[in-house]
């Protein structure tokens, strides 16, 4: 595997630089494990069902979806030296999930030959949908398309995090457009990031409404793309855009030489149309400025945890979800 990581790393478009995020090897079990006993059933605790614990349940009767990212840092002695977070949890949820990760402290397993400067970063995204599913409640028209929104994209945060550490996945820079937005992402030019994001229509104008898409394609080792699929809200024309640059980018392929012909890598893409209207001070529906703070906040976020993976090596937990009566398949 890391010779097939190594190899693909080339895989960029002939002259110039990858603007791509490295999926890490290994996940879930990352170097420095955490080992916790539930005393009440005896069964081993995961970092995941540890951050879980008794962090309060979504209100009652309150529709509001809500999110935040947590990013810390583990020494070689297991302790937590580093520790921020982004969103929009209420604040017994942040602090309990503080709590949790410090909690941690004495219970991470670390190897032996670990150095003393060592230390390891974890991403850990959290959702909390609302009490009831917007199906079903009587909720206004703004908090159920921002559910809608927070439960395909927390969903779509999940399956990047499962395709980045079991397949090998390229997780790269999201491109975020419109409202105003200025991507501050440097990138040289005909990258495969520059290349995705050629001839895509621009946001709608008077529009404040905030669309995304996750697109993930697979590489084969001749440069071809052999499968894609992508979940999305973005307009039609959008969407048709990217599909059509992802495949045209199978004519510019660079393949190293020791490259089997089997040999696959998956890419996954985020974009973002933010509108053309920014929420600020703008005269759009109270419902589009609802979505279009929570997704823009969030595409910010997914570009942070984008390059912690990449520059930090940082360990990507699999995102809690809860609320909006909903269950993970």
């Amino acid at each position: 595997m890391a010779n097939l990581v190594r190899n693909y790393l080339l895989l960029c478009f002939i002259g110039t630089a990858c603007t791509i995020c490295q999926g890490q090897s290994g996940w879930p079990t990352p170097r420095f494990r955490l080992l916790v006993i539930d005393k009440t059933t005896g069964e081993k605790d995961d970092i995941f069902s540890f951050l879980e614990k008794n962090v309060p349940r979504p209100e009652e009767n309150n529709c509001i979806a809500t999110w935040g990212v947590f990013y810390f840092r583990v020494t070689v002695k297991g302790k937590i030296d580093s520790l921020f977070h982004e969103g929009t949890l209420r604040n017994t949820v942040t602090r309990q999930i503080i709590k949790n990760i410090y909690a941690t402290q004495s219970h991470w397993e670390i190897p032996k030959g670990t150095r003393a400067v060592d230390k390891l970063w974890f991403v850990y995204p959290y959702f909390d949908l609302g009490y009831s599913h917007r199906f079903y409640n009587k909720c206004s028209e703004g908090d159920k398309l921002l559910q809608r929104n927070m439960i395909e994209l927390a969903e779509n945060i999940g399956k990047i995090c499962a395709y980045s550490g079991i397949k090998g996945t390229y997780f790269m820079h999201p491109s975020i457009t419109g409202a105003e937005y200025i991507d501050k992402t440097i990138g040289e030019k005909d990258d495969l990031f520059s290349f995705l994001k050629k001839n895509i229509p621009g946001s709608e104008e008077n529009s404040c409404r905030a669309t995304w898409g996750v697109f993930y394609f697979r590489v084969t080792g001749k440069g071809k793309i052999d499968t894609l699929y992508h979940e999305e809200t973005l307009r039609e024309e959008v969407t048709s855009q990217i599909i059509k640059n992802i495949y045209v980018s199978g004519k510019h392929w660079k393949i190293p030489k020791d490259t089997r012909a089997t040999d696959k890598l998956w890419f996954v893409y985020p974009y973002f149309d933010l509108g053309c209207k920014s929420y600020l001070g703008s005269d759009c529906p109270e419902a589009e400025k609802l979505v279009q703070k929570n997704v823009m906040e969030l595409a910010e976020s997914m570009k942070k945890i984008c390059f912690y993976t990449e520059t930090k090596g940082a360990y990507f937990i699999p995102p809690s979800m809860t609320g909006a009566e909903y269950h993970k398949e």
